[in-house]
């Protein structure tokens, strides 16, 4: 028996030691010995149940000085849950509620715990520590464990959070999930005031059966496809589920190619910076890859939100010297200056008719690369010459791992081979 401890603490203290044997264990080994803590954690307090506060301390930590300090245990949070017993409500309340000023470990655990135990209070405690707090350990620790064991009783709080946080986090899944146990108004969320309730709902009903599809949930869902200012992925998968139906959709959602390569520059710079005057057939990854005469020369570009990336690869002699850009674009009117980054330095057009950079957006930033090699002189020349001088003579050290060139053995031998090292002379 440890010091200052009857048999009955002392008993609880080797249950909760227990739980170092676990690091060993993986898989259904370290999940079975996890029951079997919580099954003696549960008869021990079947035991000793005047000395359900100890068992509190000892989940929580919060040992005091008899104990010392101890790491919190979740497994025995868990049971604390299990035992549903309305006196560990404050207890576990005012931990959590202390989390919301400091780093706390296995909240998700105590939020979990909190929700097994019925009654009013929990309920109202909950509420209360997630409605004010901004603490992101917090609502993601009741998003979790709402995620493992949805309870329908809790979804007001739960459709609170994501309308405070303005984020459909496990939204659809957890709704998916709830579905499955409860009958969900899903026509009230679908006309939610909060576009990440709606958005979370859609994507539920994207993972549920399709008799939940009703006449009035359809006609939702059309509101919403068609609807501009809705959430661009909310408004597609609307009309996903509305193509399931047969029903029309926006000709923008249609199924499209996952890549489309091209050398349309017009098409590809108006698809990018006007979402909307998008093809049917615009792919989700759309790119334009171009090779000039004789092949000196080639530009790709693709886009991310509305940013164009540019690979610009210009040939000398033994390898290519590669440009990697990202562009953006400064309206004014109809006109615009063309902004971009290479190499660790800034640069812009001059201003101009954007049909001009429609049909010549390559020659723009092929020029960028011109202006950066006059800017680097001489210096930037001889290292031309010793990269060739190295390929030409395989040295391993300079033909691998350079950030802005790319050797090319297969161009070499259709030229005919590497030229001879030129002399710095």
């Amino acid at each position: 028996m440890s010091p200052g401890l009857d048999d009955a603490e002392s008993k609880l203290l080797r249950i909760d030691s227990k739980k170092r044997e676990l690091y060993a264990l993986t898989g259904e080994q370290r999940a079975r010995k996890q029951e079997e803590i919580i099954e003696s954690a549960i008869q021990w307090a079947t035991q000793y149940p005047t000395k359900l506060g100890f068992l509190v301390d000892i989940a929580l930590g919060e040992g005091g000085n008899v104990v010392h300090y101890r790491s919190p245990n979740p497994l025995l949070i868990r049971t604390l849950g299990i035992l549903n017993s309305p006196y560990v409500v404050p207890r576990l309340t005012a931990k959590l509620e202390a989390c919301k000023k400091k780093v706390c470990f296995h909240t998700k655990e105590m939020l979990s715990a909190l929700m097994m135990i019925s009654g009013e209070d929990s309920f109202k405690n909950i509420k209360s520590l997630l409605k004010k707090t901004k603490n992101n350990r917090l609502v993601n620790g009741f998003i979790k464990a709402f995620e493992e064991k949805p309870r329908i009783e809790f979804l007001p709080v739960l459709l609170d959070v994501i309308r405070k946080t303005k984020s459909s986090y496990k939204l659809g899944i957890i709704l998916a999930k709830l579905a499955n146990k409860a009958k969900l108004p899903i026509l009230d969320l679908l006309r939610d005031k909060s576009n990440s309730v709606r958005f979370g709902t859609i994507e539920a009903l994207n993972l549920l059966p399709e008799d939940l599809l009703t006449e009035d949930v359809l006609s939702r869902l059309s509101e919403i496809a068609f609807t501009n200012r809705e959430d661009i992925l909310a408004r597609a998968y609307s009309s996903d589920l509305l193509q399931k139906k047969g029903m029309p959709f926006p000709d923008r959602f249609r199924k499209r190619p996952s890549r489309n390569v091209s050398s349309n520059i017009p098409r590809f710079v108006e698809g990018t910076l006007f979402p909307e005057k998008r093809p049917v057939d615009w792919a989700i990854s759309e790119s334009v890859e171009i090779r000039y005469e004789k092949d000196l020369c080639r530009v790709e570009m693709s886009s991310v939100r509305g940013t164009i990336f540019c690979d610009v690869r210009k040939w000398r002699g033994c390898f290519w010297d590669v440009f990697k850009m990202g562009l953006r674009f400064d309206f004014k009117g109809k006109s615009s200056k063309v902004r971009g980054l290479c190499r660790g330095r800034r640069f812009e057009s001059d201003e101009f008719d954007f049909d001009y950079i429609k049909k010549n957006l390559d020659m723009i930033v092929v020029g960028f690369t011109d202006d950066l090699e006059r800017l680097e002189g001489e210096r930037y020349i001889q290292t031309i010459k010793t990269i060739n001088r190295a390929i030409a003579t395989k040295s391993a050290l300079l033909v691998r791992g350079a950030p802005f060139w790319e050797v090319d053995w297969e161009k070499i031998q259709l030229q005919g081979g590497c030229p001879p090292p030129v002399s710095n002379d």
